[in-house]
């Protein structure tokens, strides 16, 4: 079969004919940048990046992290078997024709490649997602492990997943592992599913009524790739199927996300087990609604007196606002040694009440959750309605109508076990968000870090010689909006002098602060990415800064102690600049592209660093790490303008969101609150130097 022929048979697929030209130029030459590929297939570049979005969203290319990107496709045969999955009458053809497809494929002589490197992508749509785990299956060898809802199994068995695990040529060496939540509804749905199922898919249940709204929906292969998914809002959680996952084989995102998941299997049951304990009624424990909300009041009052050692609420974030009137007056009628503790998602919008509530009990922040409990002695267990994204939840205490009571002291035991451990891996903010950390903006060295022989890189070094601004001023919230931002990066300011130059620089900035447990063994943490793009002044630039809560002339606060960059320029400036008299300037090492990657995806920026980072050199090493900020609430817009001593300007426009923290490290996981990270997505800085 001829090249033609071949592309003739991608475009039948559904390929466009430059997409088709686009994969096989790939599949047959192996991992190339743009500029290659828009050398080789004669398309201008402007078209290329919607092609290569298009081949990866169906899930039959990769992009590598390493700048400027590489792609990569999948071999031909895997897209025969994918497109085999998503298209039924196509289906038929293929598999009929499959061996002489790849024969033909192989007739053409190709580049053999064994380039291998860390890659993400996000793959959309419920087809391509469920194509994708098919193909996950299909490349299992030792073990593949799933945590899905109930309706994500009942829809993945409709697409075939089931049957291709009981088909799979090395099913009896393969550890095939489901964990799923399992509602009384479903029961027989349930066990007519597991009818179908072969002996070798292990499937057990999760022991709390409280189900999988705390777990993170995945799939692991073999622990060399996940597919993780990122569809979190309640709709799209209860909609049978997910729309949207982050595929990856980065090793610092899967080894925790494993962890999760062994200790979820332990502490599961096996579905049959579990079925036989629900019929039998074992499981089943007494619970009273209460509709009336005076009588459910009334009723929570009365507990809530008598409390004799410990009331552990876990709540929304909105909830926790209505706790901060609460609490008070719960703490002054009970006795003093009475503890009370409270587990809530922890934003912005209620840092206020969370810096109140201290005073008076422990506060911690979890990831975002549907739930609102009150466990009161380990003996009571009020639950009240799910809160949900549009909205509807409690307003208050007051106000807690359709009400779950129980006092049956084995499913509460069950409840409290899951919620202590979710205690235990729970976070504490820090005393002020991150984002007033960044009010000073205007002292990024980043602007200066790439040092070349320009006649402006001396000039420019005095600027950051700490001296103070004559005058400086900020935008107020209302000045300047989100269009300002992005119309000043695309159009920024010429000098109308001729004797003044001006420093563009265009990036992305990330914050997260990290208070890791005792378990993490390491010291509160402040990690800041900075991702310049090639457009600017000084060429691009990735660098990731570590700093260590340290005390200092000043008193305590956030020291850099330690820098990764992929510039070789930049060591040149660096003590000329913010981080001058600081670690970092000592403990600054120069890294391959490939070491520092950076990701953004929507609304999820992910940046990894993939070797050891010596904090404190001989003493404090950190080991390869991902953090991941995941952007909340409306943009926040901001334009800094300076004047200072030796005459120069400096302009910042930055588009800024609060963003919750995830920090993957040494197989453990690690979630902040909402205050504890921030993601400049658009950010320009312009320095005019006379």
């Amino acid at each position: 079969m001829s090249k033609e022929k071949i592309l003739e048979t991608l475009t039948d697929l559904g390929f466009k004919k430059t997409e088709a030209k686009v994969y096989f130029y790939l599949a047959k030459k192996g991992p190339k940048k743009a500029k290659e590929i828009v050398e080789a297939v004669g398309i201008v570049k402007q078209r290329l990046y919607p092609i290569l979005k298009n081949l990866q969203r169906k899930g039959v290319i990769n992009c590598s992290l390493q700048r400027p990107s590489s792609f990569s496709a999948i071999s031909y045969e895997k897209l025969l078997d994918l497109f085999a999955r998503t298209k039924i009458e196509e289906a038929k053809i293929l598999e009929q024709n499959k061996g002489k497809l790849i024969s033909d494929w192989e007739s053409i002589q190709h580049q053999n490649n064994n380039f291998q490197s860390i890659f993400f992508t996000v793959i959309e749509g419920r087809k391509y997602v469920y194509s994708k785990i098919q193909q996950m299956i299909q490349d299992c060898k030792k073990n593949f492990s799933v945590i899905l809802t109930v309706s994500d199994l009942f829809y993945a068995e409709q697409c075939g997943v089931l049957d291709i695990i009981q088909k799979h040529s090395n099913k009896d060496k393969i550890n095939f592992r489901i964990i799923t939540e399992i509602p009384k509804n479903y029961l027989q749905a349930i066990k007519k599913l597991l009818e179908t199922k072969s002996a070798q898919i292990k499937v057990k249940g999760t022991n709390s009524d409280l189900g999988l709204s705390l777990a993170p929906r995945m799939i692991i292969r073999d622990n060399e790739e996940i597919l993780y998914f990122i569809s979190t809002e309640m709709d799209d959680i209860t909609e049978q199927g997910f729309k949207d996952a982050l595929f990856t084989n980065c090793s610092s995102l899967i080894e925790p996300l494993s962890n999760v998941f062994d200790d979820l299997w332990i502490n599961s049951t096996d579905i049959k087990q579990k079925i036989i304990q629900i019929e039998k009624g074992e499981t089943v424990h007494k619970a009273n609604m209460i509709k009336d909300e005076d009588v459910a009041q009334n009723k929570l009052d009365n507990v809530l007196r008598k409390a004799g050692d410990e009331i552990l609420f876990v709540t929304s974030s909105e909830g926790l606002i209505s706790l901060q009137k609460d609490i008070p007056s719960i703490k002054n009628n009970l006795r003093k040694n009475v503890s009370i503790r409270i587990m809530a998602p922890i934003v912005t919008d209620n840092f206020n009440a969370y810096t109140e509530l201290v005073d008076y009990c422990q506060v911690r922040h979890i990831s975002q959750n549907f739930l609102n409990i009150v466990i009161i002695d380990g003996k009571h267990l009020f639950q009240f309605n799910k809160s949900r994204s549009n909205g509807t939840e409690i307003k208050s205490l007051q106000k807690i109508s359709n009400t779950v009571y129980t006092n049956d002291l084995k499913h509460i035991k069950n409840s409290k076990m899951m919620l202590e451990s979710l205690w235990k891996n729970s976070s504490t903010p820090s005393k002020s968000p991150v984002a007033s950390m960044v009010n000073s903006l205007d002292k990024f060295s980043f602007s200066t870090d790439s040092v070349s022989n320009k006649p402006s890189s001396k000039k420019l070094a005095k600027y950051f010689q700490q001296k103070p601004a004559i005058s400086r001023s900020e935008s107020a919230p209302g000045e300047i909006f989100e269009k300002d931002v992005l119309d000043k990066i695309l159009s920024p300011k010429k000098p109308s002098d001729s004797s003044k130059e001006i420093i563009h620089t265009y990036c992305r900035l990330g914050y997260a602060v990290i208070n890791p447990p005792e378990k993490f063994n390491l010291p509160n943490m402040l990690i800041n990415t900075i991702q310049i793009d090639k457009k600017s002044f000084f060429g691009a630039e990735d660098r990731i800064v570590f700093h260590l809560w340290k005390e200092t002339e000043k008193g305590f606060r956030y020291v850099p102690v330690a820098i990764i960059g992929d510039n070789p320029q930049s060591l040149k400036i660096l003590n000329k600049g913010e981080y001058h008299n600081t670690p970092a300037v000592k403990n600054f090492h120069l890294v391959d592209k490939k070491v520092i990657q950076f990701q953004l995806y929507g609304n999820i920026f992910l940046a990894t660093w993939t070797i050891p980072i010596p904090l404190i050199p001989g003493k404090l090493t950190l080991s390869p790490g991902t953090i991941i900020l995941e952007t909340y609430g409306s943009v926040k817009p901001k334009k800094t303008l300076a004047r200072y001593p030796l005459g120069q300007e400096y302009e910042m426009y930055c588009n800024g969101f609060d963003s919750f923290v995830t920090f993957m490290y040494d197989s453990s996981r690690y979630t902040g609150s909402g205050t504890d990270g921030f993601f400049l997505r658009d950010a320009y800085v312009g320095i005019t130097i006379p």
